[in-house]
C-alpha cells in the first residue's frame, strides 16, 4: 500500500507540476510514523499547481497539498 509520506515526497519533488489527477489512491494513514510533521508540511510546496482532480474514495488525501489550485474537483465517500 502506498504510504502518505512517500507520496508527498514524490509530489514535493515535482515543483513544476501543473495538473494533478489521482484515482482511488489507498493510503495507510493508521501508522503515526507515516504522518508528516508540521515542519514537513511547512516545506511542502506545489506553487505551480493549477488544476487538481482528486478521487480519494476510501482513502485520505491532505488538502494542504491543493490549497492554492485554481480548479479543484474532489470526490469522496466518507468524512472523518
Amino acid at each position: 500500500m502506498l504510504e502518505l509520506r512517500d507520496f508527498m515526497s514524490f509530489l514535493n519533488g515535482c515543483p513544476i507540476l501543473e495538473n494533478l489527477l489521482t484515482y482511488d489512491v489507498p493510503f495507510d494513514d493508521d501508522d503515526p510514523e507515516e504522518w508528516l510533521t508540521s515542519e514537513e508540511w511547512k516545506s511542502f510546496c506545489l506553487n505551480n499547481l493549477i488544476q487538481a482532480d482528486i478521487d480519494c474514495v476510501g482513502s485520505y488525501f491532505p488538502l494542504k497539498a491543493v490549497h492554492n489550485v485554481l480548479s479543484l474537483s474532489f470526490e469522496f465517500n466518507q468524512v472523518w
